[in-house]
């Protein structure tokens, strides 16, 4: 079944329809992880970014329940810069059963208050993800807001990625993985990035390498 709807057009039952369907693949799907000992300094405190591509969105809540599984119910809260656009608005709606909260902002360099208000979120205890080549492309491009976060805060960037064996991609300009039901899944955690203060710039290559190369461990281990 092909749905064509406009984010402004979605009902609100909707991102719960797809919500609950995302739960019950995440729940079928046997899950995997690579590069733990990457994650793992960071697991109960977090205090963290995390990053991946906008063509995993749909796949990374296997990631949250991975993470929210380690820790203690409640001690660690999970942010996602969104674009402030009726389609950020939607991912947020979809996403928030998984316990992500959204910030509304952008990654990109308009997008002074989002930053802001990442940096607000970012703490003991708290993660900030952010998608660096959201909301809207190119794909796979790193925009400055992602290293202007790290180099203001003083926080790593975790690599993070996620994919499935069984799974189908939409249409649209990040061609977004679709996970199917009773796969096998891996995830995926780079090591931590840090950005200097005052050149944050010039590490955007290497956060765009260090992302790739999360989402390839990730299509290695569903043997793609």
């Amino acid at each position: 079944m092909k749905i064509k709807l406009r984010p402004e057009r979605a009902p609100r039952w909707l991102a719960r329809l797809i919500s609950l369907y995302l739960r019950f693949v995440m729940r079928t799907t046997r899950w995997t992880m690579v590069g733990a000992e990457n994650l793992a300094p960071y697991l109960r405190e977090a205090n963290v970014i995390v990053a991946f591509w906008h063509e995993r969105l749909a796949v990374m809540p296997a990631f949250w329940l991975h993470w929210i599984a380690q820790v203690p119910p409640g001690s660690i809260r999970i942010h996602l810069l969104v674009s402030p656009h009726r389609d950020g608005q939607l991912i947020a709606d979809i996403l928030r059963p998984f316990g992500m909260e959204s910030i509304s902002g952008s990654s990109n360099r308009r997008a002074v208050a989002g930053l802001k208000a990442a940096r607000d979120n970012l703490g003991p205890g708290h993660i900030v993800s952010i998608v660096p080549d959201g909301p809207r492309g190119p794909a796979f491009s790193t925009a400055p807001g992602v290293a202007a976060l790290a180099a203001l805060t003083g926080r790593p960037i975790l690599p993070i990625s996620a994919q499935t064996t069984r799974r189908r991609r939409t249409k649209t300009w990040d061609h977004m993985i679709v996970p199917l039901p009773f796969a096998r899944g891996t995830l995926a955690c780079g090591p931590a990035i840090f950005v200097p203060r005052h050149d944050a710039i010039s590490t955007l290559p290497q956060i765009a390498a260090a992302i790739t190369e999360a989402a390839r461990q990730a299509d290695l281990g569903c043997g793609l």
